[in-house]
Protein backbone atom coordinates (compact mmCIF):
# COMPACT_ATOMS: atom_id res chain seq x y z
CA UNK A 1 0.00 0.00 0.00
CA UNK A 2 1.70 3.52 -0.93
CA UNK A 3 2.28 5.95 1.86
CA UNK A 4 -0.40 8.65 0.66
CA UNK A 5 -3.25 5.99 0.54
CA UNK A 6 -2.62 4.45 3.81
CA UNK A 7 -1.69 8.58 5.12
CA UNK A 8 -5.71 9.21 3.78
CA UNK A 9 -7.35 5.72 5.41
CA UNK A 10 -5.12 6.75 8.84
CA UNK A 11 -6.73 10.68 8.54
CA UNK A 12 -10.06 9.73 7.86
CA UNK A 13 -10.49 7.01 10.33
CA UNK A 14 -9.37 9.48 13.04
CA UNK A 15 -11.85 12.26 11.96
CA UNK A 16 -14.63 9.85 12.50
CA UNK A 17 -13.33 8.29 15.37
CA UNK A 18 -13.05 11.90 17.11
CA UNK A 19 -16.74 12.78 15.58
CA UNK A 20 -17.99 9.35 16.91
CA UNK A 21 -16.33 10.62 20.06
CA UNK A 22 -17.52 13.84 20.85
CA UNK A 23 -21.26 12.71 20.04
CA UNK A 24 -21.27 10.05 22.33
CA UNK A 25 -19.68 12.06 24.86
CA UNK A 26 -22.32 14.82 24.76
CA UNK A 27 -25.17 12.79 25.42
CA UNK A 28 -23.24 11.03 28.48
CA UNK A 29 -22.26 14.76 29.98
CA UNK A 30 -26.04 15.64 29.25
CA UNK A 31 -27.00 12.93 31.67
CA UNK A 32 -24.85 13.92 33.86
CA UNK A 33 -25.46 17.00 35.50
CA UNK A 34 -25.12 16.57 39.17
CA UNK A 35 -27.59 16.16 41.11
CA UNK A 36 -28.68 18.22 44.55
CA UNK A 37 -27.14 16.85 47.83
CA UNK A 38 -27.47 17.41 50.96
CA UNK A 39 -26.05 16.91 54.06
CA UNK A 40 -28.65 16.69 56.84
CA UNK A 41 -28.28 15.37 60.14
CA UNK A 42 -31.27 13.34 61.83
CA UNK A 43 -33.27 14.83 64.68
CA UNK A 44 -35.41 12.42 66.77
CA UNK A 45 -35.39 9.65 64.27
CA UNK A 46 -36.38 12.06 61.03
CA UNK A 47 -34.51 13.61 58.58
CA UNK A 48 -36.37 17.21 56.92
CA UNK A 49 -35.54 18.42 53.42
CA UNK A 50 -36.96 21.76 52.55
CA UNK A 51 -39.41 21.38 49.51
CA UNK A 52 -37.66 24.30 48.05
CA UNK A 53 -34.65 21.80 47.19
CA UNK A 54 -36.80 20.18 44.05
CA UNK A 55 -37.27 22.44 41.21
CA UNK A 56 -38.78 21.82 37.49
CA UNK A 57 -35.69 20.35 36.26
CA UNK A 58 -34.66 18.41 39.30
CA UNK A 59 -36.51 16.16 40.99
CA UNK A 60 -34.17 13.97 42.71
CA UNK A 61 -32.71 15.43 46.70
CA UNK A 62 -29.69 13.08 47.65
CA UNK A 63 -29.46 12.79 51.59
CA UNK A 64 -25.35 12.40 51.91
CA UNK A 65 -24.37 9.91 54.66
CA UNK A 66 -24.39 11.35 57.84
CA UNK A 67 -22.66 9.59 60.85
CA UNK A 68 -26.18 8.26 62.16
CA UNK A 69 -27.12 6.96 58.52
CA UNK A 70 -25.93 3.73 57.02
CA UNK A 71 -26.36 5.08 53.59
CA UNK A 72 -27.68 7.92 51.50
CA UNK A 73 -30.74 8.38 50.90
CA UNK A 74 -32.33 9.02 48.07
CA UNK A 75 -36.18 11.88 47.61
CA UNK A 76 -37.92 11.77 44.40
CA UNK A 77 -40.31 13.76 43.38
CA UNK A 78 -43.18 12.71 41.41
CA UNK A 79 -45.87 15.13 41.32
CA UNK A 80 -47.11 18.28 43.23
CA UNK A 81 -47.53 16.50 46.55
CA UNK A 82 -45.97 13.12 45.82
CA UNK A 83 -42.62 12.24 47.23
CA UNK A 84 -40.69 8.72 48.37
CA UNK A 85 -37.45 8.44 49.63
CA UNK A 86 -35.15 5.20 49.48
CA UNK A 87 -32.28 4.34 50.67
CA UNK A 88 -29.22 4.16 48.48
CA UNK A 89 -28.20 0.18 49.45
CA UNK A 90 -28.14 -2.43 46.94
CA UNK A 91 -30.94 -5.29 47.67
CA UNK A 92 -28.77 -8.07 45.81
CA UNK A 93 -26.82 -8.27 49.09
CA UNK A 94 -25.83 -5.86 51.96
CA UNK A 95 -23.34 -3.19 52.31
CA UNK A 96 -23.29 -2.46 48.82
CA UNK A 97 -24.23 1.19 48.29
CA UNK A 98 -26.04 2.77 45.28
CA UNK A 99 -25.67 5.57 42.89
CA UNK A 100 -28.29 7.76 41.86
CA UNK A 101 -28.38 9.04 38.07
CA UNK A 102 -30.89 10.47 36.41
CA UNK A 103 -32.20 7.43 34.57
CA UNK A 104 -32.20 5.69 38.16
CA UNK A 105 -30.06 3.48 40.68
CA UNK A 106 -26.65 1.66 39.77
CA UNK A 107 -24.65 -0.84 42.02
CA UNK A 108 -21.05 -0.77 40.56
CA UNK A 109 -20.44 -3.91 42.70
CA UNK A 110 -22.49 -6.29 40.46
CA UNK A 111 -24.52 -4.14 37.76
CA UNK A 112 -28.28 -4.27 39.61
CA UNK A 113 -30.61 -1.25 38.45
CA UNK A 114 -33.48 -0.11 40.11
CA UNK A 115 -35.79 2.36 38.66
CA UNK A 116 -37.07 5.57 40.30
CA UNK A 117 -40.06 3.75 42.04
CA UNK A 118 -37.50 1.66 43.41
CA UNK A 119 -38.38 -1.68 41.76
CA UNK A 120 -35.27 -3.43 40.24
CA UNK A 121 -34.37 -2.87 36.60
CA UNK A 122 -31.86 -5.29 36.35
CA UNK A 123 -30.88 -8.22 38.24
CA UNK A 124 -29.04 -9.83 39.81
CA UNK A 125 -31.02 -7.90 42.86
CA UNK A 126 -34.57 -9.51 43.07
CA UNK A 127 -36.04 -6.93 45.86
CA UNK A 128 -37.15 -3.35 45.52
CA UNK A 129 -35.04 -0.38 47.77
CA UNK A 130 -35.92 0.32 50.83
CA UNK A 131 -38.81 2.39 50.95
CA UNK A 132 -38.99 5.42 54.28
CA UNK A 133 -42.12 6.71 55.82
CA UNK A 134 -42.60 10.36 54.48
CA UNK A 135 -44.84 12.92 56.19
CA UNK A 136 -45.29 16.32 54.06
CA UNK A 137 -46.17 19.41 56.28
CA UNK A 138 -45.92 22.87 54.89
CA UNK A 139 -42.94 22.90 52.97
CA UNK A 140 -40.99 20.54 54.62
CA UNK A 141 -40.31 16.74 53.77
CA UNK A 142 -39.92 14.62 56.74
CA UNK A 143 -38.37 11.21 56.64
CA UNK A 144 -38.80 8.69 59.45
CA UNK A 145 -35.37 6.63 59.47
Amino acid sequence: MDSERRNFIKATCLACASLTGISGMLSILQSCSPLTTLKLKPIDGNVSVPRDQFTKDNNIVIIKNFDHLDFDIAVIQYAEDTFKAFELQCTHQPNYALTATKEGFFCSAHGSLFDFNGQVKKAPAKKPMKEYPIEITNQIIKITI
